[in-house]
């Protein structure tokens, strides 16, 4: 999926402006390198997943915005109405402003299925996207299942239950024989009563 690299003719432009571009190139990869570390591991693994299809030569109609305007294509706007690209999703993971992994999917499908609404089925960039599509959702359920491990990885282990204190039970069994004395108590007394009230009566 991702052994394409992005090839330019070196007869395509003189030799001190390459070695700025390789300057600027190397520059630039540290830099990436730098700033993926201050990612949490998720969103690493999808500027990877993002890097990776960079590099592919059937990718280069989605690395920048379309420029609609210079292409012609007057009605853009009006099927696109939400432009996105594969440099924009790279800048917004640097730059940390999805909240989830989900966020960085949803923008980076937007990419093939803008271009899919765009232009025709039996075209070519229509082919490349739509291939594009289904190996992104391929390679993003991985990155699912690395969140889903991380997350039973971490999760806290499940609470014991709370024994009942022995202070608990020797509270209860005072007070069952406090109740058991004072039944005693009654008992013993209502015959002493009667025997009383049989007095009196013989009495009068």
């Amino acid at each position: 999926f991702f052994s394409g690299e992005r090839t330019r003719s070196p007869a395509a432009e003189p030799a001190h402006a390459r070695e700025e571009d390789e300057m600027e190139g190397s520059i630039s990869s540290r830099k990436r390198k730098r700033d993926k570390t201050n990612l949490a591991p998720e969103f690493q693994k999808c500027l990877g997943l993002v890097n990776a299809i960079q590099l592919r030569e059937d990718a280069r109609d989605f690395l920048e915005p379309v420029d609609w305007k210079a292409l012609g294509l007057v009605t853009y706007p009006d099927v696109v109405k939400h432009p996105m690209d594969l440099g924009t999703v790279e800048k917004k993971l640097l730059q940390k402003e999805y909240k989830d992994i989900q966020g960085f999917a949803t923008d980076m499908r937007l990419i093939w299925q803008n271009t899919m609404a765009f232009n025709q089925e039996s075209s070519e960039i229509y082919r490349n996207a739509e291939a594009f599509l289904v190996l992104f959702d391929r390679k993003f359920g991985e990155i699912e299942m690395f969140v889903e491990r991380a997350k039973e990885e971490n999760a806290p282990p499940p609470k014991k239950k709370a024994k009942s204190k022995p202070s608990e039970k020797r509270t209860s069994n005072v007070s069952e024989k406090k109740s058991e004395k004072k039944s005693e108590k009654k008992s013993k007394a209502s015959p002493a009563k009667a025997d009383s009230l049989g007095i009196w009566r013989k009495q009068c």
